[in-house]
């Protein structure tokens, strides 16, 4: 054991990243076994009165949109008919821009060291910017549950966020990349 422990730190680096990743695979897979893909499946956990409140949630939700729950043939037919669907494109699109954005939280400590600053005042000026988007998540999240809306509020998001990268990409007054 004691010869395992003094391995060169090569040796272990991409251990870790495993043992890091294993939990998250662990439970997605159990997940999967798990969950149940529709209020109408088996759940065990939950009682009649959770079963039937959570089914008619999904009716509430899916009101003028068509069933609550999808139709399936089964097989690799389904599989192609998702494939074919210009909308599932959209929103694959979507989420790939998405997730490419989300690079942005890594780097942003560097292009706030480029305005000029020390190390020191760099760092303190990226915590106002993650405090006020917390806050105006929370905001936002709540008036569209009061309101029952989701399309307005998450197009008005996408739309700040499109605006913040133009106006950070397109000038080079400080002020102004700094509020974008």
């Amino acid at each position: 054991m004691f010869l395992v422990l003094c391995l060169p730190l090569e040796f272990w680096r991409p251990w870790k990243d495993f043992s890091a990743m294993l939990p998250g695979v662990l439970v997605g897979i159990c997940g999967i076994f798990i969950l149940p893909d529709f209020p109408s499946g088996p759940a065990r956990w939950l009682t009649p009165a959770e079963h039937a409140l959570a089914r008619k949630r999904m009716e509430e939700d899916s009101e003028g949109h068509g069933a609550a729950e999808p139709t399936s043939s089964g097989g690799f037919s389904d599989v192609l008919s998702l494939m074919k669907d210009w909308r599932v494109w959209l929103v694959g699109t979507a989420l790939c821009c998405c997730n490419t954005s989300l690079s942005f939280n890594m780097f942003f400590p560097t292009l706030v060291a480029t305005m000029g600053y020390s190390p020191t005042i760099s760092l303190l000026l990226c915590a106002p910017p993650w405090v006020v988007s917390t806050i105006t998540a929370i905001i936002v999240a709540r008036h569209s549950d009061v309101t029952r809306e989701r399309f307005g509020h998450t197009a008005f998001a996408l739309s700040m966020l499109i605006t913040g990268y133009v106006l950070a990409m397109s000038t080079m007054n400080i002020t102004v990349r700094y509020l974008s």
